[in-house]
């Protein structure tokens, strides 16, 4: 029979900073945890583990999972908000750099305070070395973001024989990352019978504006569809054919009597036209 050894190694502390270098502490406690000499920063709480490194590190909570947002998963904000981490059943507040873009997330734990080297890297396991590891709160753009645009068609529903819905309303959500532009082009024009479509407004701080499709989407946000009711009207327009080396500006011309305006004219046209709608230019 084998003779298994098993033995501690000497443990050294990972200390937890700020990335402006200060160190993450409450109520004048550091975060920090004290590991074994080559413990994996990199396989701990990871869930596709096996054998041995499950037995040593499945049952721990990753670092970057111990760091949990305010609102997670509220996506409606267009800004990040604060940030806690737990360790060892204490509760830290980490805190943003005042310097930093307002639109910045937390991206995880770096051993450099530049935020470039992240512990759950793709490549490299990171491994507590002699005397010890700091590790800084790191920042970056959101890459996994998605944000909720609801669009309101503000027309009733149709059953299977196409007969209106009393009561009822049209409304649908679309998923899109954060800084997405949508394309109006890809959004179905809708129909509605008597009325005719006119775009698509959102409600801003109080404001109600057309929504310009070339802004990135930084939050959920509503679209109406805006609707012009499709009244028609019959228009009368007459034209004047002024006589040959008149010009327009002659017969404009302040203080002529209706008889002077008569007698530039060389013949007049009267043309009826119907369906014009009030919304349209012509």
């Amino acid at each position: 029979k084998l003779l298994e050894f098993r033995y501690n190694r000497k443990s050294y502390d990972v200390q937890f900073y700020n990335a402006d270098g200060k160190a993450i502490a409450t109520n004048g406690s550091a975060a920090t945890e004290s590991l074994p000499f080559e413990y994996s920063l990199t396989k701990r709480g990871k869930k596709d583990l096996t054998g041995e490194d499950k037995e040593l590190y499945g049952n721990d909570t990753s670092y970057d999972a111990s760091v949990t947002k305010d609102d997670a998963g509220n996506t409606s904000k267009q800004f990040d908000g604060k940030y806690t981490f737990t360790l060892n059943n204490k509760t830290y507040s980490i805190v943003r750099p005042a310097d930093l873009p307002e639109d910045y997330v937390f991206k995880g734990w770096a051993v450099d305070q530049a935020g470039t080297q992240f512990i759950n890297g793709e490549n490299k396991d990171i491994t507590m070395p002699v005397n010890g590891i700091k590790l800084y709160a790191a920042w970056g753009l959101p890459t996994d973001i998605q944000h909720t645009v609801t669009f309101d068609y503000h027309m009733p529903k149709t059953d299977d024989n196409g007969n209106e819905i009393s009561g009822s309303d049209v409304v649908t959500e679309k998923k899109f990352p954060r800084y997405h532009v949508i394309d109006e082009k890809k959004i179905s024009t809708p129909t509605r019978k008597g009325y005719d479509f006119y775009g698509w407004e959102i409600k801003k701080n109080g404001t109600t504006l057309p929504y310009a499709f070339g802004n990135k989407v930084v939050e959920d946000i509503k679209l109406d569809a805006v609707w012009v009711k499709d009244t028609r009207y019959n228009g009368t327009f007459k034209h004047i054919f002024l006589k040959p080396g008149v010009t327009f500006a002659d017969y404009k011309k302040e203080g002529l009597s209706d008889a002077e305006k008569a007698a530039m004219v060389d013949h007049v046209s009267t043309q009826t036209v119907s369906g014009l709608r009030e919304h349209l230019r012509y």
